[in-house]
């Protein structure tokens, strides 16, 4: 069972929310805060496992919120139930780690479907559910910073991370942290499947 928090300035909205989700047995309703100090100190007294946030909030928007979250408990699963829809905030989501995005005008077995994927650790974006295109690796590089894509065509020509590290004069932690970050990004699983993208790499450069 997780515990899951909602933060959200929208009280009543909050109430529905809780009950669609109050009796729901894999996961448990540990409250609601209106605000991004409220839900960080909310999430250091009850520790949940997934957070429900809202992009728009009194203190600041989402993105901040879920950099705070992350940092406070790197292991914790957020996911944005929103009336924003834009695909370069769902980017950067992705990008910060967020395990998913949601409108508010979900429907309460999309929710749910959401919420169960995103309990047992995977991601669940809606625009990724309906748009299979914009699923593909080679859409996604855009993501990379410029020191990520030079790290992937390294790999790509078949250097080691020691290797890469020599040349870009980086520490090893820091080219592992990178490759680790750029797969992430790319949804991909290893290098092989990175150099299959190398050409589109090299025109981003």
């Amino acid at each position: 069972m997780a515990g899951l928090l909602h933060i959200d300035d929208h009280v009543l909205f909050s109430q529905g929310v809780m009950a669609l989700l109050q009796d729901v047995p894999t996961l448990r309703w540990l409250g609601h805060a209106d605000s991004i100090a409220s839900g960080v100190e909310k999430c250091r007294q009850c520790q949940p496992d997934m957070v429900l946030l809202d992009y728009f909030l009194p203190d600041g928007h989402g993105l901040d919120a879920a950099r705070q979250l992350l940092a406070l408990d790197p292991a914790l699963r957020i996911v944005f139930l929103t009336m924003e829809h834009s695909r370069h905030i769902m980017e950067q989501c992705q990008a910060l780690g967020v395990h998913g995005y949601l409108q508010k005008t979900v429907g309460r077995q999309e929710l749910l479907e959401a919420l169960e994927a995103v309990r047992k650790g995977q991601h669940y974006y809606m625009w990724r559910q309906h748009d299979e295109g914009w699923q593909s690796p080679a859409n996604k590089i855009t993501l990379l910073s410029k020191r990520e894509k030079q790290i992937a065509l390294l790999v790509c020509a078949g250097l080691t991370s020691a290797e890469i590290a020599e040349r870009l004069s980086l520490s090893l932690l820091t080219v592992s942290t990178h490759r680790k970050n750029l797969l992430r990004k790319l949804d991909i699983k290893n290098a092989a499947q990175l150099a299959a993208l190398a050409s589109q790499l090299k025109a981003t450069l």
